[in-house]
């Protein structure tokens, strides 16, 4: 698929959703969440990662949340692709967060469109 099929996700430039309603409705009733977390060494740390997590769990106390740390340092969107499958999509996490930028630095603009552009696609038809 190229960055100019359209079949599946016409490109907008811009697509409110209203934020992330079922989420919030499955953290509400106290249901299990998972958050994936795939990118590079930024989300492997103990930072947002961890601290985004601990937050939505006292925002949510009666729901069950836990995470997919599908991390790995120094790697960039361009290996992402190939990971995402394997490292997140086959556990169906309900939230992910994505995270390459430190390790996309410096490469060039056109491979980190396409990167991230064929990892949102893949999220949308795995967990639409």
């Amino acid at each position: 698929m190229s960055i100019h099929d359209d079949t599946h996700y016409p490109a907008r430039e811009c697509n409110p959703r209203n934020g992330i309603p079922n989420l919030v409705a499955r953290l509400a009733a106290g249901q299990s969440v998972t958050i994936a977390y795939f990118g590079g060494s930024i989300p492997a740390q103990q930072g947002w990662r961890v601290a985004s997590r601990l937050w939505l769990q006292q925002q949510y106390p009666a729901a069950a949340i836990s995470e997919i740390n599908a991390a790995l340092g120094g790697t960039g969107s361009d290996l992402g692709v190939f990971r995402l499958f394997h490292d997140v999509l086959r556990q169906a996490p309900d939230l992910a967060f994505v995270e390459f930028a430190v390790n996309d630095g410096g490469r060039p603009p056109d491979l980190i469109l396409r990167s991230m552009e064929g990892i949102i696609r893949q999220i949308r038809r795995h967990l639409p």
